[in-house]
């Protein structure tokens, strides 16, 4: 359907999308009838055998979610070994599925913006892209929160001064989008953007099927 539909990007997360069973039947099907498909993990699953089906599938992209270095990384994820489960799953793609493209999703927040600049370095060490995401508190989170909100001046001044380290080609345009709405939200300045104004585009190019269908 989605390919009648013209769909040329598939994403699939999750949850953990590796725990799907026989994962790898929809994938293939997937890439059959869409261009690009990218899958998003934890890494927890990707040992030497599913890098290899991962490879099998011919899929395009594999993000692996990375939070922060490997403490804060370890408690944000429940695990001790979250962050040593990555950096083996990174090591298998690039072992045993080179055609794959490999990267890293960070979502940016006040938890981590003073680990960001040795996490980038890592990356890069390691020889994978990084993205980033700002994070957003959804009235439903801040409900649960008590009205309480994370967003602060400091972070603010934070993301701003670790994005100008960034190389240009790792500056995310979105980002700066990002950083704009964080300032209109703490009252330091308007959204001058058209994409803050203009009607959305979304429901025309974007569509999002939750696990229960």
């Amino acid at each position: 359907d989605l390919h009648a539909l013209g769909t040329c990007y598939l994403y699939i997360s999750g949850g953990e999308p590796l725990l799907v069973k026989n994962i790898e039947d929809y994938l293939v099907w997937a890439k059959k009838h869409i261009p690009y498909v990218h899958i998003v993990t934890n890494g927890s699953m990707l040992d030497q055998n599913m890098a290899q089906l991962l490879s099998r599938c011919k899929i395009n992209e594999v993000s692996l979610s990375l939070d922060a270095l490997e403490a804060t990384h370890n408690l944000h994820r429940g695990s001790d070994k979250a962050f040593s489960n990555l950096l083996r799953a990174i090591e298998n793609l690039k072992a045993h599925a080179p055609a794959i493209a490999t990267t890293c999703t960070t979502i940016l927040g006040p938890w981590n913006m003073g680990e960001q600049e040795e996490l980038h370095r890592l990356c890069a060490s390691l020889g994978v892209r990084q993205r980033y995401q700002g994070f957003q508190e959804y009235p439903s989170v801040l409900e649960r929160q008590s009205g309480a909100t994370l967003l602060t001046k400091e972070f603010l001044g934070e993301l701003q001064a670790f994005l100008a380290t960034l190389p240009s080609a790792d500056r995310d345009r979105y980002m700066s989008l990002q950083v704009q709405y964080y300032a209109h939200r703490l009252g330091m300045g308007e959204l001058k953007h058209p994409i803050f104004s203009d009607p959305c585009l979304l429901p025309y190019y974007y569509v999002n099927i939750l696990g229960s269908g």
